[in-house]
């Protein structure tokens, strides 16, 4: 049975040691529309976003506008076309389903 080293902090709360990583949540997604105009907000809901988290429609990156825990709203890119959209954060992916993308 292997050892796992804690630490204890001021408070008395115990958590993983310092060579050790802590468990992240699960990262899931849905987009909230099947379809944007270029340059258009899109909303996306789900968990475990963070600070890191990058958003891609159909390969191009989309610019994150706001973001909670549970829900970021991005900028479609400036393209038509769309496709998956897939998140990233710290080392984590999730699928959150597809989405097209059209000229104004």
């Amino acid at each position: 049975n292997p050892r796992v080293r804690t630490t204890v902090d001021a408070r008395g709360v115990e958590g993983p040691g310092p060579n050790q990583a802590q468990a992240t949540a699960p990262l899931s997604c849905t987009v909230s529309t099947p379809r944007a105009p270029m340059g258009g907000l899109v909303t996306i809901d789900g968990s475990g976003f963070g600070r890191a988290t990058v958003v891609y429609i159909g390969g191009s990156t989309a610019v994150v506008q706001s973001r909670s825990p549970n829900r970021l709203t991005v900028q479609a890119p400036n393209s038509p076309g769309g496709g998956l959209v897939r998140i990233v954060d710290a080392g984590r992916n999730a699928s959150c389903g597809s989405i097209s993308i059209s000229s104004r």
